[in-house]
Parts: structure tokens; sequence; C-alpha cells
């Protein structure tokens, strides 16, 4: 997450993807889940649905970054349509994923929800730009 929030897209990519692969592939969290189920304690979202998240949006963001097949694969069966919206450029599903991706460690009370609101406008200032000179560097192309 301090990837994306100090705009190292490529790093935060490398990292996430590696969280999620380590996420999904092991046998450790199947097990955890499981005692969560059978506790009750199911009320945290997965990390690898968070993370997953965060990779949609860099991927928007950034759409010439290498990304593992297996990684956009599932970013492509779980956020295929938030994706195409994004890459068409509306800031409101980058909104919603990124406060879905974002860490807890922002709670919502008081101060703390100022501090999260402003972090996820000054996040959403950057992905305009960075979308608008995407689009910049297309046309150059040609």
């Amino acid at each position: 997450f301090s990837s994306l929030m100090l705009h190292k897209f490529m790093d935060a990519i490398r990292i996430l993807s590696g969280l999620f692969s380590y996420a999904v592939n092991s046998k450790s969290l199947a097990t955890h889940r499981a005692h969560e189920i059978s506790q009750g304690f199911i009320q945290q979202t997965p990390l690898h649905e968070q993370a997953l998240a965060l990779i949609t949006i860099v991927v928007a963001v950034c759409p010439n970054a290498r990304i593992d097949d297996s990684v956009m694969s599932a970013i492509k069966e779980e956020y295929g349509d938030e994706l195409a919206e994004m890459e068409n450029g509306a800031p409101e599903v980058v909104r919603r994923l990124f406060e879905f991706g974002m860490p807890p460690l922002f709670s919502e009370s008081g101060a703390q929800n100022d501090l999260r609101t402003f972090r996820t406008s000054l996040f959403l200032k950057e992905v305009a730009l960075r979308q608008s000179a995407a689009g910049l560097d297309a046309f150059l192309k040609l």
C-alpha cells in the first residue's frame, strides 16, 4: 500500500502480485479461513481480495506493466468490468476499489475519517493525472 501511495506503481505491482500469489497458493490460508468460518470471525476482508483490488487500479493506471498471467486472469475474472470502466476514466470505480483495498489502519472514526478521505482524494488526483498522460502517450505514438 505504501508503494501505491508513493506513486511507485511498478513496485506496487511486484509486491501486491507476490502477496496475492502467496495468499492464493498458501495452504495455511485455507486452514485459517476454515477456522475463521467455524468460529464466526469472518468479518474481515481477505487480504488477497484487497491486494487484487489494488492491483486492478495499478493495471488501469499503467497498462504496459508486466504482470503474471495468473494474476491478470484473476483480475479479469473478478474485476473485468471495473477494469474496462477505469480505462475509460471512471473515478468512482477507482474510489470504490481504493477504499476497499485500503488497509484497516485508517479507521472510520473522527479525524481518522478525514485522513482517509484526504488520502483517497490525493490518490484519485494522481490517478486522473496518470490516465490523462497515458492517453497523451498513446496519441504521441501514432
